[in-house]
């Protein structure tokens, strides 16, 4: 992955995946990884729920 997306683009997929058993990059799991990173997957994912709820929502008032 990091070949083809780049180094900072893998990391946050392997610490997203908490890939930690021999991870490519320090880092594979919340404990491990810098809070900089950390931080940036939360809020990254932060933005999709917020996404995946408004979807939900309207197919919810759809079907009402």
């Amino acid at each position: 992955m990091a070949d083809i997306f780049g180094e900072e683009r893998a990391r946050k997929v392997q610490l997203q995946m908490d890939y930690d058993p021999q991870p490519p990059f320090p880092g594979g799991s919340p404990a491990s990884a810098p809070p900089e990173l950390v931080a940036a997957v939360t809020q990254d994912a932060a933005k999709w729920q917020s996404e995946r709820e408004q979807i939900a929502r309207r197919a919810a008032a759809a079907l009402a």
